[in-house]
């Protein structure tokens, strides 16, 4: 007997698993330049689970805003800083009360609106890319180039580390 798991199914569950993941790494791991990079793994699974849920744009600006620009300044703040401070906060304590105020800040939301559903407005994948390209061409330029600049100064401070 199998399973009926279609292909959304198996990427939302992928995923999942690769967010909790990376999360638990993100808060757990002591070099901070691997934590960034499991930030990022972070991001892009929340980007993923935009897409499947039908918001393609939300998903793009996840990617090049939270997921680029938020690597983008622990890593430059990495660089600038020869030696980093440690935090005064044990962090796994401060990760465990966060989660279980988020848990509980969800399940009070989620619970309030079981109810309502929202509209979804399918997104051609050719016209969006066609209006990022055509009119915001400059913007995603830069952000290219910064990605590429920050991936470059994570190989770097990688292979310093080591």
């Amino acid at each position: 007997m199998s399973l009926p798991i279609d292909l959304t199914s198996l990427v939302f569950f992928a995923t999942s698993a690769l967010a909790v993941a990376s999360a638990i790494l993100v808060v757990s791991h002591r070099s901070l330049v691997y934590a960034a990079f499991f930030l990022d793994v972070l991001g892009t699974a929340n980007a993923v689970f935009f897409a499947l849920l039908g918001y393609p744009l939300v998903a793009v600006f996840q990617l090049t805003v939270y997921v680029g620009s938020a690597v983008t300044f622990i890593l430059f703040s990495v660089v600038m800083f020869k030696d980093v401070p440690e935090p005064p906060v044990p962090l796994k304590e401060f990760a465990a009360v966060t989660i279980a105020l988020i848990a509980a800040a969800l399940l009070v939301t989620f619970h309030s609106f079981s109810g309502i559903f929202p509209q979804t407005q399918a997104v051609e994948m050719e016209e969006l890319t066609r209006l990022v390209v055509d009119k915001y061409w400059f913007a995603l330029l830069l952000s290219i180039l910064s990605m590429a600049t920050t991936l470059i100064e994570a190989i770097t401070l990688a292979r310093r580390e080591v």
